[in-house]
């Protein structure tokens, strides 16, 4: 086949949409891998995290560990831990996102798939918006109804404290929602094998426990 042609026809072909991607993953996998999609994904993404770390600071286990701190937010720390918080957001995700798009580049390189840094970097930005998606679901409700901010977590419901804790909190539903995604797009985008894609979202839910342990142990 001539490349040229192959070169257009992905050129004109759909690009996938973050909106359509939470309702019919496995179709705009198949137009990623045809023609990624970065800076509308990208500017997302950026923007949603922007909104959910400026509103952590505001939750009310944000609030309490100021006051462990001897400190009395008033509005205008509030406001001021809120714009630093976004504006680092602004800083942090993009860079985040780059390495991410990385480490899974060199997870295919190895597993020997054929996709290129921007497709991972659109695989990157998909999945960030899900779980970008879920931590400002999350923080919405922990500000409104003045509760934690792991309600779609396991722990959320139970309530326990410590590596059990911990274990509860990995079992969350955007979490595991963004895992699968990861698995799918690493066989559809990345060209592995369905049984190599599993492994590495396993891995990958594993770390994730292991980290929520180490964090509720030391909290």
């Amino acid at each position: 086949m001539n490349p040229e042609i192959t070169t257009t026809e992905q050129e004109q072909g759909p690009k996938p949409s973050v909106f359509k991607f939470i309702f019919s993953p496995g179709a705009e996998f198949d137009k990623m891998k045809q023609r990624p999609a970065i800076v509308a994904s990208l500017i997302l993404v950026i923007l949603l995290s922007a909104a959910a770390f400026a509103l952590s600071t505001i939750t009310p286990e944000s609030l309490a560990s100021l006051q462990e701190l001897g400190l009395e937010p008033d509005d205008s720390m509030k406001l001021f831990s809120m714009i630093g918080a976004g504006i680092g957001a602004l800083i942090v995700t993009p860079i985040a996102m780059l390495i991410g798009a990385g480490i899974l580049l060199l997870i295919v390189k190895i597993g020997k798939g054929t996709a290129k840094y921007k497709h991972m970097f659109s695989l990157t930005a998909f999945i960030t918006f899900i779980t970008m998606l879920g931590l400002l679901l999350n923080t919405v409700i922990a500000v409104v109804a003045g509760t934690g901010t792991n309600i779609t977590s396991l722990n959320g419901l139970v309530g326990a404290e410590g590596a059990v804790g911990g274990v509860l909190a990995s079992i969350e539903i955007f979490s595991i929602w963004s895992l699968i995604l990861t698995a799918m797009g690493l066989q559809k985008v990345g060209g592995l094998s369905k049984k190599a894609a599993i492994i590495i979202a396993s891995v990958f839910f594993v770390l994730s426990v292991i980290s929520q342990i180490i964090g509720s142990v030391m909290a």
